[in-house]
Formats: C-alpha cells, sequence, structure tokens
C-alpha cells in the first residue's frame, strides 16, 4: 500500500473512519473534534489533492498511519450483563441461607436455575474477563502487535482494580462480624448450609491478614465468594499471551489450554478466558454472521442456555461428570455472551440505565452482598414477620437486593474508583 508523506497537519493527526462521521483526535492533547462527513470530505479532497504524493496514493486509502477502524473502547451492554451475573450470585447466595420457598423442581431441575445459579455465573465472569482484556488488542487487527505492550503496568492496575477493594471490604466485614444475626428466630430461617461453616469464628488480626493474601489460597471465611478473586487475578496477567496464541489461531489457543487443563493440571477457569478471547478474536465476523442468521441466534440461544444451567438440571447428562462442569457451564455462557451481543431486544434492555447501572457497580455487588446477607437481611425478615407480612421470603430478598445495590454505589464510589484511579496513576509511572 502506497503511504501519504508530507501531509503537514495530517502527521500529528488520527482519523477515525466511520460510515456515517469523521472523527479526528489530535494525538498530542485532550481535545477532539467531530465533523459531518459531508462537511469534512471536500476539505479533504481538497488537501489531498494539493499534495502530490496523496495523489499517488491508491483510490480510497489515506495512509496506514493515518486511518485507524474505528471501533469502539467498551462494549456497554457487557457491565449489564456482569452486573446480572452478580445479581444471581447474591440470589444464590440467599438460597443457600434461607432455602427455596415453593417451586423448588422447577426453580433447581430446569433452566429457570439461571436465576440463581451462582456456579454459572462464576463461567460467565471469567469469559467476560478474558474478552474485554482482550478486546482492546483486536480492536483494529486480527493480529496484533504487543510488542510495545507494558505487562508491568497492566499488572499494577489489575491488582490495584481486584485486590485495593477486597482488602477494604475485608476490613469492613471483620468490624461487621458482632452484627451477625443469623441466630435471629426468623420466618424463613437461616437453616442452608452458609449459617454452618461461614463468619462463626471472631475475627483475630492474624486471621484477617491471612485471609487479605489472595494468593496464599488460605480459608475465606468472611468474603467467602473472594476465592474466584485469586482466580481471575492470575489469568488475567496471562490474558496478553492468550491473546499472542489466539493472534495466530484460535484454535492454537484452545487446543493449548486442553493440553494444560488435562496434562499440566492448570485450572479448568483457564478456559472461560480463553474463550472470552476468542470470541473477541472473532468478534465482528461471529457478530455480523449471525445478525443475518436467526436460526444460528435462536440455536445459541437455546444450547446456551442448556450448557449454562446443566450442572442443575437434568436434561443433559453432563452433570454425572462433575470435572467437565466448569467447561460447559463456560460454553454456555460464551454462547449466551454471542446471542446477547445480536439480539437487539437483548442489547436494548441491558442498556437500561437501571440495568446499566447495576453492571457499573457489580464488582462493589459481589463482594459486599455476603455482609448483607449476614448482618442485615435478618433483621430485614425479622421486621416483616413483625408487621405479619405475608411472602417474606419474596420481599426480604427484593430488600436485600435493594439494600445490597444502595450498598455497592456507595462503596462503588468511595473505594473502587479511588483504586482505580491509583492503579493508572501508578502504572503510568512505571
Amino acid at each position: 500500500m502506497n503511504r501519504l508523506q508530507n501531509l503537514g497537519p495530517w502527521d500529528k493527526m488520527g482519523v477515525n473512519v466511520d460510515l456515517r462521521r469523521f472523527t479526528c483526535e489530535k494525538l498530542d492533547s485532550t481535545s477532539h473534534a467531530t465533523f459531518n462527513l459531508e462537511q469534512f470530505m471536500p476539505s479533504a479532497h481538497a488537501m489531498l489533492e494539493s499534495n502530490p504524493a496523496a495523489q499517488r496514493a491508491e483510490s480510497g486509502t489515506l495512509s496506514t498511519h493515518v486511518i485507524a477502524a474505528a471501533k469502539p473502547h467498551r462494549i456497554d451492554f457487557l457491565d449489564s450483563i456482569r452486573g446480572l451475573a452478580a445479581s444471581s450470585v447474591v440470589a444464590a447466595h440467599y438460597v443457600g441461607i434461607y432455602g427455596l420457598p415453593r417451586w423448588q423442581y422447577a426453580l433447581t431441575f430446569t433452566p429457570l436455575h439461571i436465576l440463581w445459579d451462582g456456579y454459572a455465573a462464576v463461567s460467565l465472569f471469567f469469559v467476560l474477563s478474558g474478552f474485554v482484556l482482550s478486546i482492546r488488542h483486536f480492536r483494529t487487527t486480527a493480529q496484533p502487535d504487543l510488542r510495545t505492550f507494558q505487562i508491568k503496568s497492566y499488572a499494577i492496575a489489575r491488582i490495584f482494580r481486584i485486590w485495593l477493594p477486597y482488602l477494604v471490604v475485608l476490613a469492613i466485614s471483620a468490624l461487621a462480624w458482632r452484627f451477625n444475626a443469623l441466630a435471629f428466630n426468623t420466618s424463613p430461617q437461616a437453616t442452608g448450609e452458609f449459617p454452618h461453616a461461614l463468619w462463626q469464628v471472631r475475627p483475630t488480626l492474624a486471621g484477617v491478614l491471612r485471609q487479605a493474601n489472595l494468593m496464599s489460597w488460605n480459608p475465606l471465611d468472611l468474603v467467602p465468594q473472594a476465592w474466584t478473586l485469586a482466580v481471575e487475578l492470575i489469568i488475567s496477567l496471562c490474558v496478553p499471551f492468550g491473546v499472542l496464541l489466539a493472534s495466530r489461531s484460535p484454535v492454537w489457543l484452545l487446543v493449548f489450554t486442553i493440553y494444560s487443563m488435562v496434562f499440566f493440571h492448570v485450572s479448568g477457569f483457564t478456559f472461560h478466558f480463553a474463550l472470552g478471547i476468542c470470541i473477541a478474536q472473532r468478534y465482528e465476523p461471529l457478530v455480523t454472521w449471525l445478525r443475518g442468521h436467526g436460526l444460528g441466534k435462536c440455536a445459541l440461544w437455546i444450547i446456551g442456555l442448556l450448557l449454562y444451567t446443566s450442572r442443575h438440571h437434568h436434561l443433559l447428562p453432563f452433570y454425572r461428570f462433575p470435572t467437565f462442569d466448569w467447561v460447559i457451564t463456560g460454553m454456555g455462557a460464551a454462547m449466551l455472551l454471542l446471542a446477547a451481543a445480536t439480539t437487539p431486544l437483548a442489547v436494548k434492555f441491558l442498556l437500561l440505565t437501571p440495568i446499566h447501572a447495576l453492571g457499573r457497580t457489580s464488582y462493589s455487588i459481589y463482594l459486599i452482598h455476603f455482609a448483607v446477607l449476614i448482618c442485615l437481611t435478618p433483621r430485614i425478615l425479622l421486621c416483616l414477620n413483625r408487621c405479619h407480612l405475608g411472602a417474606a421470603w419474596y420481599l426480604g430478598l427484593v430488600c436485600t437486593g435493594l439494600a445490597v445495590i444502595l450498598l455497592s454505589e456507595i462503596t462503588y464510589r468511595s473505594i473502587e474508583v479511588g483504586s482505580m484511579r491509583l492503579g493508572k496513576w501508578l502504572s503510568a509511572k512505571v
């Protein structure tokens, strides 16, 4: 491809080409200017015609260093999916403490289990992480060049994004231990598996410090769901390597991942990240194809839902192979992700303001909800019982959800935002 030379002002500008508009971004400043295509094209043609080098360029081509494909830095509805997954974890732990009220078979052994399938939600978290952390590298090309990638800055940003908020919530949970209210005489009564296993021993400074070290794999009594954070942190640091493999071929990445799982006993959750990376590498072709094939999209929804909830229903035989469960739920999560991305109605729902707000605070929801279930939910149920209100189980779940959303908003603004800013500042200093 011929390159344009001596373009003057163009040398300091990157032009993002879109079907409807040009976006002109100065690389040496933070200012942005946007133009309508009809207004911009005459001046662009005049500039090109006055430049001899431009006249020698291929028709319709400006320059490889001038034109960059316009792709979004974020796919906003992904946050909403993460928020819905975090909500299902909250529901799963609520059921783990207070059980199911009615329709136990329908809510447990059918795809309706998606409403409170915390295990499958973990698979969805990891597939999303693999996708989100790698899509930035595939925005302009399917074979990104990572020679300038700063692994130290990336690692610092990930540590501050994940670990620091956890430490703060761990300290809050330790202080809140004395307000444990699971022993209250409520209806429904806390008779599930969690009340007898967690928050039973008064936390000590040594115990809290042990739980603060996510990499030690110590038992996590105060924030038990944090076991996924160690997995997230470790595997996410390997995502750049996965991007390199996927840039050769997604098959290479999947084969390498499965080989490592079988022969080197690498965590099965690596497969979830690998699926997310593979989707990112082929995202646009996949989305384009699925949008034109309604039958394929329907198949993704149906098969994805069956695989995603396969741990609990008896519609598929995979539940008989426990070591295979996570792989299957990961495949289901990947299918549902693609199905949602290509279904306009689903995207419209995910971009609703309340749903999107849920996604924005999803990490805080995930971190803070267990303390709410232990300390606040029993008190909510006690108030409902004293008011002689029926359907206490359902009202308790709704009130718990509202309390978690409110507290997670506070946690997000006071902890997460500052942690992310600090991580970005330190990573920029490295």
